[in-house]
Parts: structure tokens; sequence; C-alpha cells
């Protein structure tokens, strides 16, 4: 559930894309809620059931029967999972239905019959009613679902029970709940580099940096009792974050006065420019920084992790040594990848003058007009 609560975010940023460029295409706000609302239902409708089904099995079998009858709805625990599924159905239904009414957009042609309603017209009552009921109904939820936790609260018999399963779980909880975070802190980590990467269309980065440093601050700050170094790198992601910030932004005021081509020709420009080069290299030592606090970090973690496997399957140093070469390998592309992204700051700036000929001479230049080209690229 998480995981596509956190996929809603890039969506989001799809359908205010879309809708601001053509107020026509609004029919992919229907598509993403429909899939958000199919996706929520099939991960949360098996799970709920599940813990459920836990919490029987405790009451049945453990003799802790407060679980089965406790809170204020009619049917104790039985009565409570009736009531989840058929709000996380509303709640599905309630969040798709109204963005059907999208669907009907159309332009006039001819005669309309008369009495004839666009449904679109009243999408506005359709979503604010959807709103409305779902408040509703989730405030009910809640409140039967805190009266039944609130009961078993103060069940004494449950409280020892579960003392008693927290000294004999502790052990494989911790292992497991450590396992998870390592899991999650790789995806993190994952996404930071991929977003490390610049993706360029028509000289506009679509994948700024900012992003990258947001990733690895959760992914470190998930870390930070896994290893010492994570700390540090949360520090270090907060620097790259204001580095990354800074320096887009005063990219794209110099972009909107200037060409990088009037760094050699104008003193104003060179001089706003020189803003931009000091923090694209502060940008590109801090994540140079990242990377080095990363190698440490994956270093301690894969050395606890073939300890762990040692154990279970005793192994060679050589598998060691493999991972550690691999590791610097990536640290070393990584490094040299950030000093690329600083120097071609400085190298684009690099202009060669040519003279127009006669043979060269058009509608746009005449013969003996002086033009400027960067001879790295750029505009």
């Amino acid at each position: 559930m998480l995981w596509i609560s956190l996929a809603k975010l890039p969506a989001l940023i799809i359908m205010l894309r879309v809708v601001s460029i053509n107020n026509y295409e609004r029919a992919i706000i229907t598509v993403f809620a429909f899939s958000f609302a199919v996706l929520e239902l099939i991960f949360a409708l098996p799970a709920f059931r599940a813990f459920f089904a836990a919490l029987s099995h405790m009451g049945e079998k453990d003799g802790l029967l407060p679980l089965l009858a406790a809170g204020r709805l009619k049917g104790g625990i039985v009565g409570l999972e009736k009531l989840t599924i058929a709000f996380l159905i509303s709640k599905a239904a309630l969040s798709f239905l109204p963005e059907i009414s999208l669907l009907s957009v159309f332009e006039t042609l001819g005669e309309v019959e008369i009495g004839a309603i666009n449904p679109a017209k009243l999408y506005p009552i359709f979503l604010a009613f959807g709103i409305l009921v779902g408040i509703v109904l989730g405030i009910v939820w809640l409140y039967y679902v805190l009266s039944y936790f609130k009961a078993l609260c103060r069940s004494k018999v449950l409280g020892d029970f579960l003392k008693e399963k927290e000294k004999e779980l502790s052990p494989a909880l911790r292992t497991i709940s450590s396992q998870r975070t390592r899991r999650a802190a790789v995806c993190l980590l994952i996404a930071a580099l991929f977003c490390a990467l610049d993706f360029i269309i028509d000289d506009k980065n679509y994948l700024p940096d900012i992003y990258s440093a947001v990733f690895f601050f959760f992914a470190f700050l998930l870390l930070r009792r896994e290893s010492r170094h994570a700390r540090l790198g949360i520090f270090t992601s907060v620097l790259y974050f204001a580095f990354s910030l800074t320096a887009s932004l005063l990219e794209t005021r110099f972009l909107s006065h200037f060409t990088v081509i009037d760094v050699a020709k104008k003193a104003a420009a060179a001089k706003e420019y020189a803003w931009v080069e000091l923090f694209t290299c502060l940008e590109a030592a801090s994540l140079i920084a990242l990377i080095l606090v990363l190698y440490f970090v994956m270093q301690s973690f894969s050395a606890a992790l073939l300890k762990d496997e040692a154990e279970r399957h005793p192994v060679g140093g050589g598998v060691a040594h493999e991972l550690s070469v691999k590791l610097r390998l990536f640290s070393a592309a990584g490094i040299l990848s950030a000093l690329w992204h600083a120097a071609e700051v400085f190298l684009i700036t690099i202009t060669e003058r040519h003279v127009i000929t006669e043979e060269e001479a058009n509608e746009f230049f005449a013969e003996g007009h002086v033009i400027y080209s960067s001879v790295f690229g750029g505009s």
C-alpha cells in the first residue's frame, strides 16, 4: 500500500501537466483513478482479511476471547471485518465514479436536442458528493476500529499474552525488520542513482538532481541504525539537495536572459554564469561525497551479509574480494560522472569565432558577419 501511495505522486504530476496543456485530455484522470482504485483493492482486501483471520485464530486457539467480542460493533471482530471490507470498496468506488463524468466532455456540432445534459458539467457536484460521503464513511469506520482496539488495550489477558510473545519472537522480529529496512533502502538508493542521470530534451533536464537528493536522504535515514556512515550521508544529502536546487534556479534565471554563447561576449552574462559554475561545482562535490559515503555503507552492508551467509553456507574469501572490486568500480564510475557534469558547465562556454564568407552569405547572414558557436554543444 505504501508503494501504491508513493506511485500516486508522479501520477499526480503527469495529470497536472497533461490537463494544463489540453483540458480535453482530462480522461487520463479517470484512467489513473480507476487504476489506483483497483490496485488498492487488490492489495488491501487480502491484507485486511489476513489480519482479521489472524486475530480470530488467536482468539480461538490461544483462548483470547476478548479478541472476538471487543468493541462496540455488533458481531465483534466478524462485524468489524465486514465493515472494513465495505468501507474499502466504497472508498475505491467514491474515488473513481465521479471521474467517469469527465469521459462525456464534448463539443457540440450542429443542433443539440433540448434538454440534453452534459454530465461533465456536474463533475464538481459529483466530486463534492464523493468526498463528503467518503469522509463520513471514514469517520464511522475509524470510530468502530478505535473502539475495538481501545477495548483490547484494556484486556489484561491479552496484555500478558503479548508480553510473552514479544520475549519469544523479539530476535526474529528484529531480524525481519532489519531485512525489510535494508531492502527499502536499496530500492531508494537505486532510485537516487537513476535520478542522478540527466534526462535532457530540448536543452531541458526533466530529471533534476533534487529528486536524487531526496531519495538519498530517505535511504540514509532508513540506514542510520544499520551503519554509522549513514548519518553522514543524511547531512551530505541535505547539502546535495541545497546545491542542486540553487544551481538549477541560477541556471534557469541565466537562460531566461542569456545563452551560454553570451558568456564569452558579455560581461554581465559571464558574471551571472560564474554563480552557475560555482554551485554546479559544489553540487558535484556533494555528489562525490555521497558516493564515497555510499561506498562505505555498502562495504559494511556486504560484510554483514557475507557474515550471515557464511554462518549458513561457508564461502571463500573470493566472494568478498569480488564484491569489493565491483563496489570500487561502481564508485569510480559515479565520481567520474559527477566530475564530467561539473566540467560540462565550463566546456559549453568555450566558443569559436567564424566570419561569414561570400559563399556562406544568405538571407540571414551577410558577408563579413561574425557568428559565435559553442565548441562542445549548447545554445
